[in-house]
């Protein structure tokens, strides 16, 4: 019985040490608000374990990188490459690990991720300023993956640096265009 207690003891007090030091280096969770050069939205993420954080957003993305354009009906590229300009009602999910987590006072998620997420968007209450393109879809599916970093400047605002690679596919097939761009946001974020 001493030594069931003993080995109990002992497990007890080498496993509150690591216990606490993953505690100081996990994620957070939380409502925010992001208002960026290309995405304004408003969304909860979710911690998940090992630096994981899967989010949920609403909001407007805007579109004004460089653009080509993949036409499906000709076997080599479309030779028109534009700027377009797209302000778009989307709903998203995001999934980002957060590779380089830094330790915070503050319950914001801190550090550098990778991002990879997936969205639906529509011209439907958004503004499209390529006169061509206005009308001729109703909703697109894109997915992105990209990088960024996120630095805390107080208990609950944060900026937020992101850059990656976006494609935007029809749902329907009114259209056979295929966005595909860079993107680079910069924004401030609010934990609510």
């Amino acid at each position: 019985m001493k030594r069931t207690l003993f080995l109990f003891t002992l497990l007890l007090g080498l496993s509150i040490p690591r216990a606490a030091a993953q505690a100081e280096d996990k994620v957070h969770s939380g409502v925010l608000l992001e208002l960026g050069l290309m995405q304004n939205r408003i969304g909860y993420h979710q911690a998940l374990p090992l630096g994981f954080v899967v989010g949920a957003h609403i909001g407007y993305d805007l579109y004004s990188n460089p653009t080509v354009f993949f036409d499906s009906n000709r076997s080599s590229r479309d030779g028109s490459s534009d700027f377009i300009y797209m302000l778009l009602p989307t709903a998203s999910l995001e999934l980002r690990w957060y590779h380089a987590r830094e330790k915070s006072q503050e319950e914001i998620n801190r550090g550098g991720f990778v991002a990879l997420g997936t969205a639906m968007q529509s011209h439907t209450g958004g503004i499209i300023f390529h006169k061509p393109l206005q009308g001729r879809w109703d909703y697109r599916w894109a997915v992105k993956a990209g990088w960024g970093y996120q630095a805390v400047l107080s208990d609950v605002i944060y900026a937020k640096f992101e850059a990656g690679l976006v494609a935007s596919l029809p749902l329907q097939r009114d259209t056979d265009k295929i966005f595909g761009f860079p993107y680079v946001d910069i924004g401030i974020g609010v934990k609510l």
